[in-house]
């Protein structure tokens, strides 16, 4: 059971950095574009993509493809997003330099690692702002914001909309999808 999730985890880890990789090889028309893609993939990744389909298997065999150093660094992103992580503290534990890795992990995974924190803490912020009904400020601590203010900032400019606004908007879509069901029956 233990090595399913763990193989699930790293399945679903990977199509992210596949998917997120080839979204930066593409060229879009506007930077908007590009941000509101990304964001896509992460919340898809985040959300719960299993590795039993052939996107999944075939993310897999791309995963082989980063050096264990990023791979290590991704996972490390997964598991201690929740804290104050940045890349000087991830740098000082591989006893590396800060720029380099830094340099390292953009030319491999095509995002700053700042970002790649943030995207990560933001779709997992999104996933449980729609599907709990914990307080926004609980969301934001629980995914590594200690500044409220500045999750609101970062919620708003990646999503359009403020972290309440969202929740509205999925709880009245869910209302309607549940309304539309019983009149079908």
């Amino acid at each position: 059971m233990k090595k399913s999730v763990i193989t699930s985890f790293v399945c679903a880890f990977t199509i992210f950095v596949s998917l997120v990789t080839s979204c930066a090889s593409k060229e879009d028309t506007t930077s908007d574009n590009k941000k509101d893609s990304k964001v896509e993939l992460v919340y898809w990744t985040v959300g719960g993509a299993s590795g039993d389909n052939k996107s999944g298997y075939d993310a897999f065999n791309k995963y082989d493809s980063f050096p264990p150093l990023i791979i290590k660094i991704l996972m490390m992103v997964q598991t201690e997003y929740k804290k104050n992580i940045s890349l000087k503290s991830i740098a000082d534990k591989f006893k590396m330099n800060p720029t380099y890795l830094g340099q390292l992990f953009l030319k491999e995974v095509k995002l700053k690692f700042s970002e790649y924190l943030m995207l990560y803490r933001l779709t997992t912020s999104q996933d449980k702002i729609i599907h709990t009904d914990d307080k926004i400020s609980y969301i934001a601590s629980s995914v590594g914001y200690s500044n409220l203010n500045y999750f609101y900032l970062h919620f708003h400019d990646y999503f359009g909309m403020s972290p309440l606004e969202m929740r509205k908007q999925y709880q009245s879509k869910e209302q309607f999808d549940k309304n539309s069901l019983e009149i079908k029956n």
